[in-house]
């Protein structure tokens, strides 16, 4: 993992309000931190960890392919509905690279509901798309809890699990190349007892 450069917690707000900003011409960016604060609480609130304001923020370019891999996925009703997360009682079953062979086993962009990864993946495998900039990652230390149960896990996959799964299963059907994913990671700081 390359560290490209500091960030902050207004960072990461600024840029998910801009990327929802895309998808919705109808939806605000405030112009100070504090209104962004507030907007991000108020319609975003499930995006935003406590520990997010006294972590260390940075800019990162995971530069292999194991470190996407080992991102610790959403454990989810949603996600073990769909056979995306399956808690077998074996270690690593939500790392992303799990997720993936998950995926593929059952079929899943082929039997889901809900469009978005299809619609990632699609958009991916039909242009040379990265994730960077406006479609980086955000990544953030895992729990404790997290890590007990996924051992090679570090960092949770805090926002961009549709993206981050539709370029591991390209890459896995070999319908695409690795390439180095940008993201957002905050990562905890320890504290003096």
């Amino acid at each position: 993992m390359l560290t490209l450069r500091e960030s902050s917690l207004d960072d990461f707000i600024e840029w998910y309000l801009r990327r929802e900003k895309r998808k919705d011409r109808s939806a605000e960016v405030p112009d100070t931190s504090e209104g962004r604060l507030s907007l991000m609480r108020e319609k975003h609130s499930g995006k935003l960890r406590d520990s997010f304001h006294s972590s260390a923020w940075s800019i990162v370019l995971l530069n292999r392919i194991d470190e996407l891999e080992n991102l610790i996925f959403l454990e989810s009703q949603w996600t073990k509905k769909e056979r995306l997360v399956i808690p077998d009682g074996t270690p690593n079953y939500r790392l992303l690279s799990r997720v993936a062979e998950n995926a593929l086993g059952s079929n899943y962009l082929g039997s889901t509901v809900d469009p978005r990864h299809r619609q990632y993946y699609e958009a991916m495998r039909s242009c040379h798309f990265r994730l960077e900039c406006s479609s980086r990652l955000a990544l953030c230390t895992a729990s404790e809890s997290e890590r007990r149960s996924n051992p090679s896990g570090v960092y949770y996959l805090h926002d961009g699990a549709g993206r981050a799964l539709a370029y591991l299963l390209l890459i896995k059907e070999r319908k695409g190349q690795f390439e180095p994913v940008e993201a957002f990671i905050a990562e905890a700081v320890a504290t003096a007892h």
